[in-house]
């Protein structure tokens, strides 16, 4: 993710950058530093027994992040 986020930034591409599989609260923070723009989270959600809350929560964490993308 750093790698893609670095030749992005240097080249001055325009793309959005996507995380899908085994997002969860460990790394939100971590992933968006390192340039992702799209944390795609399925089963963080869904294997759980209230899965409302858990987006709300999970939208709350990552809203938190100052480096959050507003994509």
């Amino acid at each position: 993710m750093r790698a893609a986020s670095h030749i992005r930034a240097e080249l001055h591409l325009d793309f959005a950058l996507q995380v899908e599989g085994a997002v969860g609260r460990g790394n939100l923070e971590e992933l968006a530093r390192a340039g992702a723009d799209i944390l795609v989270v399925g089963s963080v959600i869904f294997d759980n027994d209230d899965p409302q809350a858990r987006l709300t929560e999970m939208i709350r964490w990552a809203g938190e992040i100052d480096l959050t993308s507003k994509v």
